[in-house]
């Protein structure tokens, strides 16, 4: 009901998560990356094999960037997936941040 209430009164909030959405689309997709328009603010990230993903997920982590590899991702075929979530909190300055990491780290 809480949640409901916020969605209702404070509109501002999903405006922003749909503008940070399609900023890490975009984002994504200058780099090359495949990238669907699901209706939802989780964004994953495809490459060729699974551990590929997981070396960058292990890069980024290093890079102070915390994008999940999951082996299993429904949908997604053998390899999984790493899964951005993007929220409305954050601000274009993170979303810069995660695609200078992928763009050094691709």
């Amino acid at each position: 009901a809480a949640a409901l209430r916020l969605a209702r009164e404070e509109p501002e909030r999903r405006e922003q998560l749909a503008r940070n959405v399609r900023q890490v689309r975009a984002g994504l997709r200058t780099l090359g990356l495949p990238v669907e328009d699901w209706p939802t603010p989780i964004v994953p990230i495809v490459l060729h094999d699974g551990a590929a993903m997981q070396a960058l997920h292990d890069r980024l982590c290093d890079d102070g960037v915390i994008v999940p590899y999951l082996a299993r991702y429904a949908g997604l075929g053998p390899h999984g997936a790493l899964r951005v979530a993007v929220f409305a909190t954050h601000q274009p300055h993170h979303i810069e941040q995660l695609l200078a990491a992928l763009r050094r780290h691709l």
